[in-house]
């Protein structure tokens, strides 16, 4: 692309570089293209292609055929890829203007980059003054994956950019959680890019209980009210039935209170909240709000909301053994004389697993699994366990 006087239209200045774009409505450009892709694929046998920079295909700028937009000529460009790879390469766009990658990418980088910082840093300073929404951080990478939630499943699938677990990162605990809470309940891809042998145990355990992806989306519920959405629903179903996860985000930058509204959830009757990241359970009165304290800036709450069931002797709530606090759950059944608890994940498990109780259980069994402790407060039977892959524990009254 011809920029003023005639020179290379500059596209960014990367890997130490400066870059400039392809024109390509030229044949020269496109028979480039073709040779780079078929060598990718072809040659090289990769089957997965991420694209970044895609942007610069887009710029202004003099081309060689006036009559196409720049829209235009970036979308015919990411044709010519997609003819070149064929439909069995799964494709990942980055860096590229949204609409032109529509009908072409399988997945598409729809946040700004993410950085082991909150906020907007430079050379490693924070500058207040920096305001600038795609500048790489945390905030905002997740206010772009609130605002095109919508988007996984109908135009590609949504990819959040990796979520950052290392020690050396500057995100607190906190501020992990609410990425993972966002990347889970918003469907997309999960891309970890640590060196996972270095990760401290805790943050091990965040990746894990993420995995397997719960892959759909929930819905943001503010996303048309609010500067930066705070309200994620997902709905959904295991095998005890029905429920919803809600995760309220603080993005303030000092701890405040968050109060659960089930009405704001199109949630009605009595519910069990079982609270994922600190383990909390509450049994909410009929249409009843409740505020939950001490929310950590920048911090979030998962909650598994529950219809409250008055004929049963026994209920699941969730736990913390997978983000979903529902996807572990194989079984649940029950009778006079006791109850069968069937889990499954695939992989190795150990965490809290949490269940309402019409009364405390006499004894307790397992089948591939261990039962490091229990105990019934309040009606909550509370279990810490461990296995892998399938196992069961049962209880008799």
């Amino acid at each position: 692309i011809q920029g003023k006087n005639g020179r290379p239209r500059f596209a960014g200045f990367n890997w130490n570089s400066r870059t400039v774009a392809l024109d390509l409505t030229h044949p020269e450009a496109q028979v480039w293209l073709r040779q780079t892709i078929q060598r990718a694929v072809k040659e090289w046998g990769f089957s997965y292609l991420k694209l970044d920079f895609l942007y610069a295909g887009g710029l202004s700028g003099k081309r060689l055929d006036p009559t196409r937009t720049n829209a235009q000529a970036l979308n015919f460009g990411l044709k010519v890829i997609r003819e070149e790879a064929g439909e069995d390469v799964f494709l990942l766009g980055c860096g590229c203007p949204l609409g032109p990658g529509v009908g072409v990418f399988d997945a598409m980088r729809i946040s700004a980059d993410t950085a082991p910082t909150w906020g907007n840093h430079y050379f490693g300073m924070s500058l207040p003054f920096l305001v600038e929404p795609h500048a790489p951080s945390a905030e905002n990478a997740l206010h772009n994956v609130l605002t095109r939630a919508n988007f996984h499943q109908r135009w590609w699938w949504n990819d959040p950019d990796c979520i950052l677990l290392r020690p050396e990162s500057q995100l607190n605990l906190a501020e992990i959680q609410t990425v993972a809470s966002v990347i889970a309940l918003t469907g997309g891809m999960l891309l970890v890019s640590d060196d996972l042998e270095r990760l401290p145990e805790e943050r091990q355990t965040i990746l894990s209980q993420m995995l397997p992806p719960i892959q759909s989306a929930g819905r943001v519920l503010d996303a048309l009210t609010e500067s930066k959405p705070k309200s994620i629903l997902w709905e959904g179903a295991d095998a005890a039935g029905s429920y919803a996860l809600v995760a309220m985000i603080n993005w303030e930058n000092t701890p405040k209170p968050l109060t659960f509204d089930p009405r704001a959830f199109m949630r009605s009757g009595r519910q069990f909240l079982s609270s994922f990241w600190d383990g909390q359970v509450v049994d909410l009165a009929a249409d009843q709000c409740t505020i939950l304290k001490n929310i950590p800036a920048h911090g979030t709450v998962l909650l598994a909301v529950r219809n409250a069931i008055d004929e049963v002797p026994i209920q699941y709530l969730g736990g913390n053994l997978h983000i979903s606090q529902g996807l572990e759950l194989r079984d649940l059944l029950f009778d006079e004389a006791g109850f069968e608890l069937q889990l499954d994940l695939p992989r190795t498990w150990r965490g809290e697993v949490r269940l309402w109780v019409k009364r405390c259980p006499r004894e307790m069994r397992t089948e591939k699994a261990v039962l490091e402790s229990w105990q019934v407060i309040n009606h909550i039977l509370r279990m810490t366990v461990s296995g892998e892959g399938r196992a069961k524990i049962s209880g008799g009254w």
